[in-house]
């Protein structure tokens, strides 16, 4: 199972589609709970990471999803991109 580590103080649009995700993941595992325990980890992250791809910083609307290990990111340049990972992840 993911553990959501979410950003923190978020945008309403980065709220919104946090709320959908673990909406939409509670319901594919079946758990009926937005608290799982497991290894894996599923971030969303509110500042860009060195090695994220250049064309990210220059596209605020843009998204970025990798998989490290246990650990699932998704990185944006803006709330809207945000949104827009979250719900390419979904």
């Amino acid at each position: 199972m993911l553990r959501i580590i979410d950003p923190g103080s978020m945008h309403p649009v980065v709220q919104n589609a946090m709320a959908d995700l673990t909406t939409y993941l509670t319901k594919v595992s079946g758990t009926g709970s937005g608290d799982w325990t497991g290894p894996g980890r599923l971030e969303v992250l509110e500042n860009i990471p060195q090695d994220a791809p250049e064309e990210l910083r220059r596209a605020p609307e843009g998204y970025w999803i990798v998989v490290r290990g246990q650990t699932i990111r998704i990185v944006w340049g803006s709330p809207i991109g945000t949104a827009y990972g979250v719900y390419g992840f979904l």
